[in-house]
């Protein structure tokens, strides 16, 4: 009886959790296509001026900037600062 009890419970978890997955896909694919052709993709030879900007000088970007260019932004300013290992070359 409690393991029919437990398996119906896992049952109504698995559906809701499928319920949710498929509303945050078709809302996060939403969102990225709106926001995708407004963002900026940040040159290389900018991204230590960039960083000095938002953590330094504690300014916010104007427009919306690719997660990957943030990345590259943030590690360029880690390895100017020494927060991150330099690559060998």
């Amino acid at each position: 009886m409690q393991e029919t009890r437990n398996m119906q419970d896992w049952e109504v978890g698995v559906n809701e959790w499928y319920k949710r997955r498929s509303a945050w896909l078709l809302d996060h694919d939403k969102l990225t296509n709106e926001h995708s052709s407004n963002e900026v993709v940040i040159s290389k030879d900018v991204y230590l001026n960039v960083y000095k900007m938002l953590v330094h000088q504690e300014q916010k970007l104007k427009r919306p900037v690719k997660l990957s260019s943030i990345v590259g932004v943030l590690k360029a300013g880690w390895v100017e600062e020494g927060f991150w290992p330099a690559t060998s070359k």
